[in-house]
This record gives C-alpha cells, sequence and structure tokens, in this order.
C-alpha cells in the first residue's frame, strides 16, 4: 500500500483548483486584485465590472458590528391590488451572509411577522383592513443567528373600501341588478350589501357573498320607483353607496292628428305618417313592449300637431 503525505494532497488539489480557476476565469484576470487579502481596487473597466457588479466586497465584521448595521430606507406605497413594501440594505453587509429578511408589522397592539428569504428587497401585502394606521419595520436575519437592527418604524393609513360599479335592467318581467367587483384595492372586501326600497316607504336589504355579482327581484310594480344602494363590506365598514334608479313604468303617450279628407281611403296612410312623425319625435323609442303605434291613433285631421305624456295605464 502507498502512503501519501497529507501536505502533498492539498498541495496537489490547490495546483487543481488554481489550474481550473485560470482557465475559466482568464477573461476576468485583474491586476488591481490582491486575492490573498479579499481587497478589490478596480477601476470601471469592461468584464470585470460586469462579473462583479453584484457581489459586495467580503469583509470580516464582528457580531456586534453586524448587529448595529441594519436595512434602512424603508418605503411603504401602494402598487395595483397590493401595499409594497421596500428597503435598502448597507454595502457593509456581505450579501453572501443574508439569510432572509423579518418583516414586522401592526395595525393594533400585536406585531405580526413575515420572512422573506433570498435576496428580494421588497414584500407585497394585500386583503389589509379598512381606515386603519399600519407600522412596519424590518431587519436582516444572518448566518450563525444573528439579526441585524431594525429600520425606523414607518406608517401608512389605509382607505376606505372602494364601492362597486352597478346597472339595472328590465328582463321577462323582473329586475336584475347587476355589479362588477372593485378592481385596484388592496383593502379586503368580504361581502356586498345591498339595499332598496321601492317608491320611498318599504325597504328591503341583503347581505350576499364577494362571488355573488348580481340579485333579482321578481314580481315588480308597475309604475313603482326602486331606489338601489349597493355597498363593498371589508369587516365593520362599507364603502359609500353606488346608487341605481330604476323605474318599473311602461309610459302611454297618446298623438293627435287631424285631416280633413272625408274619404276613409286615406285614414291608414295618415296614421302611419303621425306614427312616423310620432316615433321621430321619440328618438325611435316606443314604450313598454308597444309595437305598433298606428292603430293607437284616433285621426281627426290630416296635420300632426302634438304628442302629450300620459299616467301609465
Amino acid at each position: 500500500m502507498t502512503i501519501i503525505d497529507n501536505q502533498v494532497v492539498e498541495k496537489i488539489v490547490e495546483q487543481s483548483i488554481n489550474k481550473a480557476s485560470s482557465e475559466i476565469c482568464q477573461d476576468f484576470t485583474c491586476l488591481h486584485e490582491d486575492n490573498k487579502n479579499y481587497i478589490n481596487e478596480c477601476p470601471e473597466m469592461g468584464p470585470v465590472r460586469k462579473f462583479r457588479k453584484n457581489i459586495p466586497p467580503v469583509q470580516q465584521l464582528s457580531e456586534k458590528e453586524l448587529q448595529n448595521i441594519g436595512p434602512y430606507n424603508l418605503n411603504v406605497s401602494p402598487e395595483g391590488c397590493s401595499l409594497r413594501i421596500s428597503w435598502s440594505v448597507p454595502d457593509k453587509v456581505p450579501t453572501i451572509d443574508i439569510q432572509s429578511y423579518n418583516i414586522q408589522y401592526r395595525c393594533n397592539e400585536k406585531w405580526e411577522k413575515e420572512n422573506i428569504f433570498g435576496f428580494q428587497q421588497y414584500f407585497k401585502m394585500s386583503d389589509l383592513l379598512p381606515s386603519k394606521t399600519y407600522r412596519f419595520k424590518v431587519s436582516i436575519c444572518l448566518k450563525n443567528s444573528i439579526e441585524s437592527k431594525y429600520t425606523r418604524e414607518t406608517t401608512f393609513i389605509t382607505d376606505s373600501p372602494i364601492k362597486p360599479k352597478a346597472t339595472a335592467k328590465y328582463e321577462n318581467d323582473r329586475i336584475i341588478l347587476v355589479w362588477t367587483h372593485p378592481m385596484g384595492t388592496y383593502i379586503n372586501i368580504d361581502a356586498f350589501l345591498i339595499r332598496y326600497t321601492i317608491d320611498e316607504c318599504v325597504s328591503y336589504q341583503r347581505r350576499v357573498a364577494t362571488d355573488v355579482l348580481n340579485h333579482e327581484i321578481n314580481n315588480v310594480t308597475e309604475g313603482a320607483v326602486y331606489r338601489f344602494d349597493i355597498f363593498s363590506c371589508s369587516k365593520s365598514e362599507k364603502s359609500e353607496p353606488e346608487q341605481v334608479i330604476f323605474v318599473a313604468r311602461h309610459d302611454v303617450y297618446i298623438a293627435k292628428t287631424h285631416f280633413d279628407v272625408n274619404d276613409p281611403k286615406y285614414n291608414e296612410a295618415v296614421a302611419i305618417d303621425a306614427g312616423n312623425v310620432f316615433e321621430q319625435t321619440c328618438n325611435g323609442f316606443l314604450p313598454g313592449k308597444q309595437t305598433e303605434i298606428a292603430k293607437r291613433i284616433r285621426l281627426v285631421r290630416s296635420t300632426f300637431l302634438s304628442y302629450k305624456r300620459v299616467a301609465a295605464i
């Protein structure tokens, strides 16, 4: 059996590593770098800067020094449907030593915690409570269970819930109220509240889940005025109401025409002409389900005089 000295083995391994490094990284060799002391004084020169731009200089910092160095520039701002919390890390903190970031926040007496692993220097939150003051602070979790100091606390006051957008339509003798979920909000919407009155006297109220986006009313009262208020709800707080007014009325019109011709054969022609004038005056709208207006006109003279709106039948 051949016995090899440990020093000889270490020397062979070191030579192999140096050879491999020189072959792989020869394009990035820099005479300004002192590999022994890990000091990098390279000027900005092409591939060397590109190769090292995301690697901070390695420094030997004591545990106490690391604990006194923390993130800074903590910023909290809305971003779409979430709240973005971002921060900066001092250059003195070695990137390879960062294990995670500790984000703490609260809107009451109790602090809550989120850990973000990796090099991502931001965190997004959604489904927040409305009209609350949130407090945030961030620290860095390093190797060997070392935690840096926290940033200064930053506060953010959340908005009230956003009201939905709604419309009402009449279909098959029923009113259908349709609305959309509020967009671009970081506030948690947990329900919708529908409140409506009939002729300002009879009132109804119903609370529905967020996946329900319509409400139907059957047995519609002819001639009644339906006033809808729909709210977005978050916990105990409601948004401003989205208001929709719907009149369940089929208007009846009377058009008067007069003619001097005694021959009955002209009656139909005059009725059609009067009907066309009436329809044009109403911008093509025929009230209710009425489709033939000429049959509802009493002919008196050949000159179309006027039309007027009367109470519903």
